[in-house]
């Protein structure tokens, strides 16, 4: 008699599983496995978690708050899945501005930026749509893009000039099927900090094009040369979604909390507030507990920020005085904000015997050699550059470019 498990059928995986990939999972996954120097302690500048190093702080009565949230017993059960209203309004208000005034109505909670990212997309573009993504960019737009079948085109960010974009090219590149502008400033994971022109000149090609703007601003308080401008707050008719999350502007990535803002003063988008509703109802809101902190959180002082601002600003000047005495490596522009900066590799430099040909050999050898962890390039679409993050120890930023110099003066032609 044949049993029911020898007549089932192989089972195969739906295409949005096969189309689903995030190259920063293959870096880690070989990171964990690779070969490294047991004599030296791994120093990890290739993660964009500030809370690894233990130098910077979320901000105070973050545990009393929330303590006093769950000891209420207020918190514990369903909320609407667009998020609680108290949180809603909180986020409402810290996006409103001289020149517009938003309500609860225009936020929508979400599990992490991510969430929030993915959500704009799922409105805006249907398979065989494309979006433009920066390149270097955060390799996530892309996996979000993939699982759905819609495309990603990447524009060119230029490193001598500060990665601005490459406005020319991003004109070029919008169709008859784009469904959206993708732009990240502070940039991961640049570190850059577009300049007030450079903004409103990125709105004018988006707004000759009629196309959105997806504004990733998840870094928008950590910017220590020059002012933050958000692009909301500079699109007078443009219709722009914000993302911002708990995570980064916080220190608490582990929270999961982001929220979508909705800037659209023309109403060129009229069902845009009841479609972001039902796009909610596929995962029913982030924890509730995390949305009863926010009001509290929305409250941080900006003192806050001025002390962890100066720990990123001493850092990248640490960063830029001893890249300076690298051979094979150097700041492709100086960061301005966020938590990292990119780095050149002038592979032409590296010897034949190094093994060194791109930028996935470079993070291999130095992890293998040094035990410093950094991310390849080709991870943003950027090849033969690394990330580092910036928001370290300075011990920890000082013993790893000690060991970078080290490893570049082995593997680099003496002049």
């Amino acid at each position: 008699m044949t049993s029911f498990s020898e007549i089932l059928t192989k089972i195969n995986p739906s295409q949005k599983v096969l189309n689903t990939h995030n190259i920063i999972e293959d870096v880690f996954t070989y990171q964990a496995k690779a070969k490294k120097n047991p004599n030296k302690k791994i120093l990890a500048l290739s993660i964009g978690d500030p809370t690894v190093f233990g130098n910077l702080e979320y901000p105070p009565n973050i545990k009393d708050n929330l303590k006093n949230i769950i000891d209420s017993d207020k918190f514990n059960g369903y909320g609407h899945s667009a998020g609680f209203e108290p949180a809603r309004e909180a986020v409402a208000k810290r996006m409103s501005n001289s020149k517009h005034t938003y309500t609860k109505e225009d936020v929508f909670l979400t599990y992490g930026g991510s969430g929030a990212v993915d959500m704009a997309i799922d409105y805006l573009a249907s398979a065989g749509d494309n979006i433009l993504v920066p390149k270097p960019g955060f390799p996530l737009y892309e996996t979000l893009c993939g699982s759905k079948d819609v495309k990603v085109k990447e524009y060119t960010l230029i490193g001598e000039k500060n990665w601005e974009i490459d406005l020319n090219e991003l004109r070029t590149l919008i169709d008859d099927r784009t469904k959206g502008i993708i732009i990240t400033n502070p940039s991961n994971p640049c570190g850059s900090n577009f300049t007030k022109q450079h903004v409103l000149d990125i709105i004018q090609v988006a707004r000759e094009k009629s196309i959105p703007i997806i504004a990733d601003e998840v870094y928008d308080k950590f910017t220590f040369h020059g002012e933050m401008h958000r692009v909301s707050e500079l699109a007078e008719d443009l219709p722009v979604f914000t993302i911002g999350s708990v995570s980064k502007i916080f220190i608490v990535p582990g929270w999961r909390c982001g929220w979508l803002h909705i800037h659209d003063p023309k109403n060129v988008m009229p069902n845009v507030r009841e479609g972001m509703e039902k796009l909610t109802q596929l995962t029913l809101g982030p924890c509730t507990l995390v949305q009863a902190m926010i009001p509290h959180l929305m409250q941080t002082p900006e003192s806050y920020y001025e002390k962890i601002n100066e720990i990123l600003r001493k850092n990248t000047d640490k960063i830029e005085e001893l890249s300076s005495e690298l051979n094979g490596m150097r700041i492709a522009s100086k960061p301005q904000g966020s938590f990292f900066v990119m780095m050149k590799i002038e592979i032409e430099k590296f010897t034949p015997e190094s093994g060194i040909k791109n930028d996935w050999d470079f993070m291999s050898k130095l992890l293998e050699e040094e035990s410093v962890k950094v991310i390849p390039g080709v991870a943003f679409q950027m090849p033969n550059h690394v990330r580092i993050t910036t928001c370290g120890s300075l011990d920890a930023i000082t013993e790893a470019f000690k060991r970078l110099k080290e490893f570049c003066d082995r593997h680099t032609k003496q002049n």
